[in-house]
């Protein structure tokens, strides 16, 4: 499982970086060689693009962590599209890399269901992904697994909603709470893709505002 990181700053490297570019990237060249100096550059929030594809090239194994840099090149994201292996795709998902809507849609066929629901967590998640994850079968959900309860709280929170899942979402008891201490009707409330009408309706039917 691709677990997420924990960004650093370093100051003597940000001094180098001021002071003396060529050097600094030197260094960081040099960095690229040692595996565990690699694994500093993934999580150093300045590395540039082309020292992080260095490190994808050198060490196999920290391509998952490079996909979740915000310098990752794109070339390494498509790459990960094309494996779509489990590992990969959990990379995909958690990467701040703004994703195209139609690779979206390529990682999310790739998916298993639990994954499938965790895209829809991301910004740049199309409304007809979000659509697609609603009509899933969530069925074989469990106690310890409650797939369905994830899909309504990335859906009902999320500004790419379809009108059409408002509609249905306004059939369900709006006082379930699904995130933490937040309700149904408290997520759709907050949400700015929800008309002014629909939050008067909303507040009519006795959801409170969360502060």
């Amino acid at each position: 499982m691709t677990t997420a990181i924990s960004w650093e700053m370093d100051p003597y490297l940000e001094l180098l970086r001021e002071s003396d570019i060529e050097t600094y990237l030197q260094y960081l060249k040099d960095l690229v060689l040692d595996i565990n100096s690699a694994r500093f550059l993934i999580s150093y929030e300045l590395t540039p693009t082309d020292i992080l594809q260095d490190v994808a090239k050198n060490h196999e194994n920290l391509r998952f962590g490079v996909l979740q840099h915000k310098n990752c090149s794109r070339e390494l994201v498509q790459w990960a599209i094309n494996e779509g292996t489990e590992e990969t795709i959990s990379a995909l998902i958690k990467t701040t890399l703004r994703i195209s809507g139609q690779d979206i849609a390529t990682i999310w066929a790739k998916s298993e269901i639990g994954q499938k629901v965790a895209l829809t967590a991301r910004q740049d998640c199309p409304t007809d992904i979000l659509m697609d994850t609603w009509n899933l079968d969530f069925s074989q959900d469990s106690l310890f697994e409650n797939n369905r309860e994830v899909a309504f709280k990335n859906i009902a929170s999320h500004p790419n909603i379809p009108k059409k899942l408002i509609v249905e979402f306004m059939k369900y008891p709006l006082n379930t709470a699904i995130d933490g201490n937040l309700t149904l009707g408290q997520l759709l409330l907050q949400n700015p893709a929800v008309s002014d009408e629909t939050k008067a309706l909303l507040v009519l039917r006795g959801v409170e505002k969360k502060n």
